[in-house]
């Protein structure tokens, strides 16, 4: 399975990385443009690192803050008191 791929686009090189299929078996491809062939090859060689050991993260359509959200009031306020989560509030 390839892991993506570099592209020369004038005097920058773009890397593809491939991620694979999301839950509705839709591909996933992030690009990034760098500088330097030295930079995109580095780059492109720790994602394929990260894909074989198993240890790559599928993108996600979250932002952290929102993630983060939804992990407080999700996960986190359903197992403590009402008067903890109120005096977590901000302010």
């Amino acid at each position: 399975m390839a892991c993506g791929s570099i592209t020369q686009r004038g005097d920058k090189y773009r890397v593809c990385f491939d991620y694979g299929v999301d839950r509705e078996e839709k591909r996933v491809r992030k690009y990034r443009t760098f500088d330097t062939k030295r930079a995109a090859t580095r780059a492109f060689n720790e994602h394929k690192v990260k894909k074989d050991r198993g240890t790559q993260v599928m993108p996600s359509e979250y932002t952290f803050a929102q993630w983060l959200d939804y992990w407080y009031d999700n996960i986190i306020v359903p197992q403590i008191e009402e008067t903890t989560a109120y005096g977590h509030q901000a302010s």
